[in-house]
């Protein structure tokens, strides 16, 4: 297995519509630093190849909707890699698994879809592939709200005694365990707020008039009593 110094370009998106559930992270070290394990040396990519895998537990069980991991691939990566979930390295039949076509070379989310509930244990994102494919290592930021990250990586070198051998201190690969929760009443509330429904709230003279918005994209027409029969008197005078 090599690391890789990797040079990571981060874009930030901004105004992103609101979803019906918001992503929160259980368990994870969600962010990648600027090293990367790669699953194949030099370049172009030759040589044994290693599976990669990421170790962690979850302390009860949780309803997952899917595990992410930051993945890149270069234009000699194999058509097809695959992610599993799996309790034992070695296990032949994973609890879930993805076969994914070769990621961009930029870092990205590969998602594994869970879509269930997982028991409180011990649990491996285990990457198998044929080529190359780039697994970001993590910053060092930990998310740890529901279970524990194992600091290390395990690597199997394929082409020696198919061995699981573990590194520790050195950082997973940058993964996220995603719990999908549905907004609370309150946040339907503000969503039904948006819709487009205009409120007019009519006061007594001298007291100014709201009327309030969508149209046009959440824009606000303030108009005071005096400004409003000005304008209908030269309406009638025309």
């Amino acid at each position: 297995m090599r690391r890789h110094l990797l040079h990571i370009c981060v874009s930030v998106l901004l105004a992103a519509p609101i979803a019906s559930h918001a992503s929160t992270v259980l368990v994870g070290a969600p962010t990648a630093g600027d090293d990367s394990y790669d699953s194949q040396g030099n370049i172009p990519a030759s040589g044994p190849i290693f599976y990669l895998a990421d170790e962690f537990s979850l302390s009860s069980s949780e309803s997952v909707a899917a595990i992410t991991a930051q993945l890149f691939g270069v234009p000699t990566s194999p058509s097809t890699s695959e992610l599993d979930l799996v309790t034992s390295l070695t296990s032949v039949t994973p609890l879930y698994h993805i076969a994914f076509s070769s990621p961009p070379q930029s870092l990205t989310a590969v998602s594994l879809p869970i879509n269930g509930t997982l028991s409180a244990g011990t649990y491996f994102l285990r990457l198998d592939t044929n080529g190359f494919i780039g697994w970001g290592v993590s910053n060092g930021s930990f998310v740890t709200t529901d279970g524990t990250v194992v600091d290390g990586i395990w690597d199997n070198d394929t082409s020696a005694n198919a061995r699981w051998i573990f590194t520790g201190g050195d950082r997973p690969g940058a993964f996220s365990v995603v719990s999908s929760v549905p907004l609370p009443p309150s946040a339907w509330l503000l969503l039904s707020g948006l819709a487009g429904v205009i409120l007019v709230v009519r006061r007594t003279s001298g007291v100014s008039e709201d009327r309030s918005g969508l149209a046009g994209g959440a824009r606000v027409c303030r108009e005071t009593r005096s400004a409003r029969v000005d304008r209908a008197r030269r309406i009638s005078e025309l």
